[in-house]
């Protein structure tokens, strides 16, 4: 998304997509010609090693079932054969070919602005506004996209779609201007959401189990438990080998039985503390004092440490890597899907409306929300620079620089909110005390928007 200029009242108008590939064709035509020369290079060899006999193969195989094929064997052709060198630049050409035009076409006509015939599409509806808003609303994402892509578009050049949104103020739901703000305050207000929960997670609430209420049968008897052996002869033991065996099992029962641990034998513990001492001993004069903290734990795990950082770096360990710039991305735009487009159409949309409100709203109805809107833009602004400031470097982030904390997605969404509020600061200014601006919102509101130097 292209930026426009501050002090401009409308942003520039897209051109034609056939026009945009025209520009395209240069340099759409020196990428397939090095690809294609790289596959004309690399595709003969690769064929002839390891596809070329597994296709004869199975080719053979499959003739067989249909015709009678005698055996014969695979001839042999050089790698760099004329006619193999031939087939793989003109196949891989046309296969570059197919894939780079059908990516840019699809490119260029997905980001054609939703405008026909030099009109909002939702201007043929009966109820236009409200077309609009059902877009607005709507839970597919590509839907919403578009809306806050056309609500943008007319808050920046269609005068008289404005005047109708100002002018829509006796619908059910609350006039179309209160929807509107709405929205858009909610596509810019979740940003600060993202960050607050990337900060305080919320605890998962963990539901009790259920004690299960189990109705016993009646007792049929209450006197209380034997203890003693109950498959045992309640005599009492008479002869010297049955006294044995009740005091030998009454030893026993009281290890099993008692709630303390068992404590070990007294000569094992002397065994083990020697042994211990004779393995410290053999491990100081086998081993030198390198080798011996490279045995430890904490070596171990440095060693470990040096082996994965050492991969990180190599383009394998790209995917792995947990930038600063991508983890930024992730928790300012949402995720899985990023909503930039949304956010910035948002954020344009009622800067441009509100800006229109001094000439064009009759009713009044967008003054009372201005010092909302400045509020709500100085709070967003401060939230996303000090998350991208205080937010620590991962460990796997090994290319890291400080120079890049934010990626250009970030970047442009608070580009926009900090254009987008100076220009209503110095809009609406003037007017701070009858809209109910302190002059700490001012203050607050200058300094994020860097009008400090311009007092």
């Amino acid at each position: 998304m292209a930026r426009t200029d501050s002090n401009s009242k409308q942003p520039p108008k897209q051109e034609h997509p056939v026009f945009r590939m025209k520009a395209l064709l240069p340099s759409l035509s020196r990428e397939i010609g090095i690809r294609a020369v790289g596959m004309a290079i690399l595709g003969p060899i690769v064929y002839t090693l390891f596809i070329r006999r597994l296709a004869w193969r199975c080719s053979l195989y499959i003739a067989a079932l249909l015709w009678d094929v005698p055996a014969s064997q695979l001839s042999y052709i050089p790698p760099y054969h004329y006619s193999l060198i031939f087939r793989s630049l003109t196949s891989s050409a046309l296969l570059i070919t197919l894939w780079e035009f059908s990516n840019a076409m699809f490119s260029a006509y997905l980001a054609q602005e939703p405008i026909k015939r030099e009109q909002p599409l939702t201007s043929d509806s009966k109820d236009p506004n409200a077309s609009l808003l059902n877009g607005l609303k709507a839970k597919r994402e590509t839907t919403r996209t578009f809306a806050f892509r056309e609500l943008a578009l007319i808050s920046q050049r269609f005068v008289a779609r404005r005047k109708a949104i100002f002018a829509d103020i006796d619908r059910p739901s609350g006039s179309a201007w209160n929807q509107i703000m709405t929205l858009c305050l909610g596509n810019m207000l979740a940003i600060s959401n993202r960050i607050a929960d990337y900060h305080n997670p919320a605890a998962k609430s963990v539901v009790p189990p259920q004690r299960i209420t189990i109705e016993s049968l009646p007792s049929i008897s209450s006197a209380p438990l034997r203890q003693e052996n109950v498959f045992s002869n309640a005599r009492t033991p008479a002869t010297t080998r049955e006294k044995i065996e009740s005091s030998f099992g009454t030893i026993a029962k009281s290890y099993g039985q008692s709630p303390q641990p068992v404590k070990p034998l007294k000569f094992l513990e002397g065994r083990r503390a020697e042994g211990e001492k004779y393995l410290g001993i053999a491990r100081q004069k086998l081993l030198t004092q390198g080798q011996q903290e490279s045995l430890s734990s904490s070596g171990l795990l440095a060693q470990i440490n040096a082996y994965l950082i050492r991969f990180l770096h190599t383009p394998l360990g790209r995917p792995f890597r947990r930038t600063l710039k991508r983890r930024v991305s992730s928790v300012v735009l949402g995720s899985p899907f990023g909503e930039l487009s949304s956010i910035v159409d948002s954020v344009n949309a009622l800067t441009a409306l509100a800006l229109a409100s001094l000439t064009e709203d009759s009713y009044g109805k967008v003054a009372k929300d201005v010092p909302l809107l400045i509020r709500a833009y100085v709070s967003v602004i401060q939230s996303v620079e000090g998350f991208v400031r205080d937010l620590p470097v991962h460990w796997t982030d090994v290319d890291f620089s400080d120079s890049e904390r934010r990626g250009e997605d970030v970047d442009l969404v608070l580009w926009s909110m900090k254009a987008g509020l100076k220009e209503m600061v110095n809009a609406f200014g003037k007017y701070a005390t009858e809209l109910g601006l302190t002059e700490r919102d001012i203050k607050a509101a200058q300094g994020v928007a860097g009008l400090e130097g311009d007092e």
